[in-house]
């Protein structure tokens, strides 16, 4: 119909699952943070702080996050019929694939936000990446998802999904935006890498 849809307005965001505390690099306690998420009317907050590789960011080792997770739950215990508080972590995802943690201490979570801040430099692409080669990469991606979700019982949950708009983007999305600064502008591909998560992954059960 060539028509927008109607657009979520902010009082139509009913939950926060990713919000960093002084934990890490937040400027709120836990304590402060579940009280204006419910101020804001939200019915869930996940705490995510940063993994121990974020160094810069106060990155909480195993020992931090196990006390971390005993604090959370606490106050998740207190204000229980008020919000929903989970226990989790922004987890860095390393040069190799792993996990900065143990499987031991993620199950340990409620939720867990992958990301990969390691920056690789890489020389930028010649040519846009075409929506076709983005999913043929995603395949891999999209399948260990499953495994992932049927393992544990529980959904796979995309916080933040982007690139920035520069040729390159889709074919290494790890690569921080300052060292893009010299990279060609490229609109299209950055639009092509929406286009094929949507497709990859809108369709999935979990």
């Amino acid at each position: 119909k060539n028509e927008l849809p109607e657009l979520l307005k902010l009082n139509d965001i009913k939950a926060e699952l990713h919000a960093h505390t002084t934990a890490s690099d937040g400027v709120w306690s836990i304590r402060d943070l579940v009280s204006a998420a419910i101020d804001r009317g939200f019915h869930t907050i996940a705490i995510t702080d940063h993994s121990k590789s974020q160094h810069l960011a106060n990155g909480l080792n195993e020992e931090r996050l196990e006390q971390h997770i005993e604090a959370v739950r606490a106050v998740a215990k207190e204000l229980k019929g008020k919000i929903n508080v989970l226990a989790g972590s922004e987890v860095d995802i390393l040069v190799d694939g792993s996990l900065d943690y143990s499987n031991t201490i993620l199950n340990e979570l409620d939720i867990v936000v992958a990301s990969p801040h390691a920056s690789l430099s890489q020389e930028p692409a010649k040519a846009t990446t075409s929506v076709d080669e983005i999913r043929t990469a995603m395949e891999p991606v999209r399948e260990h998802l499953a495994k992932v979700s049927a393992k544990w019982g529980k959904p796979i949950l995309f916080i933040e999904a982007g690139v920035t708009p520069v040729r390159g983007c889709a074919r290494t999305p790890w690569v921080h935006v300052d060292e893009r600064l010299e990279w060609p502008t490229d609109q299209q591909e950055q639009a092509n890498y929406y286009q094929a998560m949507f497709e990859s992954f809108s369709n999935e059960p979990w």
